[in-house]
């Protein structure tokens, strides 16, 4: 799994890359400035003092209320990102499955690619469901007592979200679910380093291109053991 992640990095100078790199980089950057600024906008200027049924509260409880609806317009943006910067990836699919076959595995058979709707369709359906999730446990990874749910969950849905907008490819809905079931640990593992990633600053800004072209890699390698 780490060879696999050791290799879409080092690829990442490649010249076949580069295009991509920058496609995706400044899409990514995009998103991330406009979920930023959305949600400031949206709640960054609320006080929960003017707030009617809210006023009323004593300071020991408003003050800490306050710090905790600021501490979610901080953390709501950084949530959604991985989500929706991965639905990007999908545009970019196959040149990045391309770049890496190429480059690694110049003498396997070519898959026959995914349309843009198609890839769509899968990485809109998983971020969602990563969008909805998260939302639903913003309360507990305030606390910190569920900072190891968010990787697991995560880690869950990006590994299978990647691995299946890569295999599918080459396979079938159905193969491409058996193959994931046969080596859901790899898959899942592949994940939540994938979602611990996102949560780097900096890091996270190339992450879904890193994401998909480590999957490759581990997709070959769950081929081949499978053949």
């Amino acid at each position: 799994m780490f060879s696999a992640f050791s290799r879409a990095i080092g690829q990442l100078p490649d010249p076949a890359f580069r295009s991509v790199l920058i496609k995706a980089f400044s899409l990514t950057v995009a998103v991330f400035v406009i979920l930023m600024g959305s949600v400031y906008f949206a709640l960054g200027g609320v006080d929960l003092e003017t707030i009617g049924w809210l006023s009323w509260l004593p300071d020991f409880i408003l003050s800490p209320l306050a710090w905790i609806f600021g501490a979610v317009v901080f953390t709501v943006p950084l949530l959604l990102f991985p989500a929706i910067a991965s639905i990007f990836v999908a545009l970019f699919l196959d040149e990045i499955i391309e770049a890496v076959e190429a480059k690694h595995y110049p003498n396997d058979p070519k898959g026959h690619g995914l349309s843009i709707p198609q890839s769509l369709a899968v990485s809109i359906k998983f971020s969602l469901i990563v969008i909805a999730v998260n939302i639903l446990a913003l309360p507990l990874y305030l606390t910190g007592i569920l900072t190891l749910a968010y990787y697991l969950v995560n880690g869950y849905l990006f590994g299978r979200e990647y691995f299946e907008m890569v295999s599918l490819s080459h396979y079938s809905p159905s193969e491409v679910s058996a193959l994931r079931k046969q080596f859901r640990g790899k898959v899942f593992l592949t994940g939540i380093v994938i979602a611990f990633m996102f949560t780097i600053p900096i890091v996270n800004f190339f992450t879904p291109l890193i994401a998909a072209a480590t999957m490759v890699h581990i997709f070959k390698s769950t081929q081949n053991q499978a053949a």
